[in-house]
Parts: C-alpha cells; structure tokens; sequence
C-alpha cells in the first residue's frame, strides 16, 4: 500500500511485508496492509504509527479516516493498537487521536486497556452496534470425530444428510463471485437488508490477495448456496453468504460450513468463527444457562449448533476530539447527527 505511511518520530517507512508479519502474530485481519488496501480501495484514508526497537516494530496500529455527510472526519480502529507493552499501545492511542473529529474504536482482546485506561483517554462506551459484540468458535485442533461428537444433534444429521441430498461443495474463485453475489443478493432480500455492491466484493477479493476464501455448494453442478471468509493468522472467519429459499429444506449452508471447517483444519488452522451471535444468547451460555427460547430459530441457534464456544467480543467505543463535545458525548450518544456517524460506520464496516 504505497500511500499508507508508517510513522514513528518523523521517519517514514512504506513497508507492508513488515506490518503484515507483525500483524500475522499478534492481530486480526482488520489491522493488515491487506484490509488496509481494500478499505483504501473503497475511499478511506489509511493511516499507520509504529514504534519500533532496533529495526523491528514492536507496536502499531491502524487508523481508517473517512469524511461523512456532515464534514467530520470519522475514524476507526478495529483490534488494535497492537503491542505487548500496554504503555506502547496506550502511546499509540494518544497518538492517532488527533487525526479524526471523532474515533470508534474496538480494543484487541489483549488485556492492556483496562476500564479506567480507556476513560482516561477520553473514549466513552458506545452504544450503537457497529460490528459483533459476542461470537462462536470451534476448535479446530480436534479430531474431525470430536467436531462432530459436539454438535448438537440435528446439525450432524445434517452434515450427514446433506450429501445424501446431492449436495457436494467446491472452492470458488474470482469468477464465483459474481454467482456469489447473486445469492447473496436473493437471502439479502428475504431478510430484509441491502448488500453491499458487486463493485465492492470484486474490489474485496483482489485487495485481500489470497486472505479471503469462497465455497459454492451445488446439487447436479447447479449453485444453490455460497459462503465467503476471511482466512488470517490462525482463524477462518465466516464473513457473508447467499442461497437459494427454493433450496433451504436440504440445509446447503450446513454443508458449507462443514466443508470450510474440513478445509481449514487440513490447512492448519486452529479456529473456525462464526463472527457473531446474539450477546444475549452468548451470557446465557457462558453462564451456563440454558439458551433462551426466543434464540430458537435464529441465525445464533444455527452457529450453536456447531459446537463452538461462545465468546464475548472487545466492546465499541466512541471519542471526540472537540472536549466540549467528549464532556457531554454520553447525551449526544442519542441525538441524530451522532447517530449519522455510526450509521455511516456501520454500511462501510464489512
């Protein structure tokens, strides 16, 4: 990404090789050079800071800036920054805070920013969903027989049942995604939500360079069902899927998963999430409680099904440089023109 700049104390180093290694072993694909060049492809400004200690690069992070309708400058930060230092990592927060009127930001799981640390900051809980706040992984470690001994019932009657249907699953390429978006496009409609464009998921699978996987599940080499994920570090994550209603009885997004998961563990990674379950439903089980009725049915029952363990994602949090703005943030939460910011953040997050 030749425009994106890495900083530190005034140097500049254009080095995505170098981030994306330092990315590979301690972050998530929202961090890589590769999202970065995706999400640069597609109008937002990348900006990167690092620290680094004898040539290496020790902490970082990386800002996505963009102007919304109202002419602020939004930003954010998805899992980052990333360091084993917590004062490198908070170094880094004061940092990129000055480069946007206002900052959502999503911490890594890795135990730096306390509570206090945050408010310290300036950042403020941020109510408005823009990316999942619970999730289900499977551990990919196991035998494929303990996979399947932990699902619940039903969903391995289907992994069983499903080929019996005629359904067989195979890797798509570039030329897929056309087809995939075509599904997509149709469950989209049935649920009531606009996808995003064909322009964008074209745009996605070239920037990614080979982060991204797409399975198309057909019955006599007709494509009924199509699922795209992200494959990074250690972890696949499901991303987006479409099918056919005309097909749904013969459950072909059962036998996606199942060959995504078969897939990467032959591959050598370890997890396999869902990326998002209700957090509701995610509380219950941790727990141990059963899982409310009304998740009976749902998109979060069909991932439970799996036999992944449910866990709780990194909450959102929002900034605003003006401090007249951060002193009263928490009532401007609710107002519209705050809520416009967060609605823009939400269509864009992919």
């Amino acid at each position: 990404m030749s425009q994106a700049a890495l900083h530190w104390r005034g140097a500049v180093l254009n080095d995505d090789g170098a981030w994306n290694t330092f990315v590979r072993r301690h972050g998530t694909l929202p961090q890589s050079a590769a999202w970065g060049n995706f999400k640069q492809a597609t109008g937002w400004q990348v900006t990167r800071r690092v620290h680094m200690n004898g040539g290496a690069i020790v902490g970082g992070v990386q800002l996505l800036t963009r102007h919304n309708g109202l002419g602020l400058r939004v930003g954010v930060i998805r899992g980052g920054p990333l360091s084993l230092q917590a004062s490198i990592a908070t170094a880094l927060m004061r940092e990129v805070q000055s480069l946007a009127h206002l900052v959502v930001w999503q911490p890594p799981l890795d135990g730096h920013f306390s509570a206090e640390m945050i408010r310290s900051l300036g950042f403020q809980p941020n109510p408005i969903r823009i990316v999942p706040r619970a999730t289900v992984v499977c551990d990919l470690t196991q035998s494929e027989a303990a996979l399947l001994a932990n699902m619940r019932k039903k969903t391995r009657y289907w992994v069983r049942r499903t080929g019996r249907e005629g359904v067989t699953v195979r890797q798509g390429t570039r030329a897929d995604v056309t087809l995939f978006h075509r599904l997509h496009q149709e469950s989209a409609a049935e649920n009531g939500y606009t996808p995003d464009s064909l322009t964008t998921y074209q745009t996605m699978w070239d920037q990614l360079d080979g982060y991204l996987q797409l399975f198309v599940a057909e019955v006599a080499g007709e494509p009924i069902a199509a699922q795209l994920l992200s494959a990074f570090g250690d972890t696949v994550t499901t991303k987006r899927t479409g099918w056919r209603r005309d097909f749904a009885a013969i459950r072909p997004m059962i036998a996606l998963d199942w060959a995504a998961m078969r897939w990467a563990k032959r591959c050598g990674y370890r997890f396999y999430d869902f990326e998002g379950i209700e957090q509701g439903a995610a509380n219950a089980i941790l727990a141990g409680q059963p899982l409310p009725e009304h998740f009976l049915h749902t998109p979060t029952f069909y991932k439970l099904g799996f036999g992944g363990a449910a866990r709780i994602c990194a909450p959102t949090y929002f900034y605003a440089r003006n401090p007249v703005v951060r002193l009263i943030s928490s009532h401007l939460l609710s107002q519209s023109w705050v809520r416009s910011v967060t609605d823009f953040l939400h269509e864009r997050l992919i």
